[in-house]
């Protein structure tokens, strides 16, 4: 009878794995959402005058705010998104 090996496996394959699968999908962004940064960016204020102008939006109502996961590389990131109402 011949014995049969099974490979054993090195600490890369069990990380390359596990990274694997803890990472997930990242959420689809709908049409519209944008982060604060691509705002910043796009009207041509700093971040941090866009997060303010962002944040008296969203007390007057015409702005909304929601979480969606985004791949920054190494990991997913809850990052969230702002569109006009």
């Amino acid at each position: 009878m011949k014995k049969t090996t099974i490979p054993s496996k090195t600490p890369n394959d069990w990380l390359a794995v596990l990274s694997a699968a803890s990472k997930g999908v990242p959420d689809v962004v709908p049409p519209g959402y944008q982060t604060l940064a691509q705002i910043a960016q796009e009207t041509g204020k700093s971040v941090t005058r866009a997060r303010e102008c962002v944040k008296a939006a969203l007390k007057a109502g015409v702005v909304e705010a929601a979480k969606f996961s985004i791949d920054t590389g190494d990991k997913l990131y809850p990052a969230t998104h702002y569109r006009i109402l």
